[in-house]
């Protein structure tokens, strides 16, 4: 609905995509709740640029709450 898959493979499908693993399953560290919800709602920068749009304004609360939560249980599955 937001459009993260045309940027975010999800579990390394498909493997073309810029954006890391939409389950973040290549990076073992763990992220807070409140870290996801802040690349969500403000974007991410890495060395000034703007690599991830912030969705502020644009998701529901609910919204958002279900795609932290989706990430908090795809980090939760064994080998996660």
């Amino acid at each position: 609905r937001y459009g993260c898959t045309s940027c975010h493979p999800v579990a390394g499908h498909p493997a073309t995509r810029v954006g890391p693993d939409i389950a973040w399953l290549d990076d073992p560290r763990p992220r807070s709740k409140d870290e996801i919800r802040r690349v969500v709602l403000h974007g991410f920068h890495r060395d000034g640029v703007m690599t991830m749009p912030g969705y502020e304004g644009r998701l529901s609360a609910d919204a958002l709450e279900r795609i932290v939560e989706s990430r908090v249980s795809v980090s939760k599955r064994p080998g996660g």
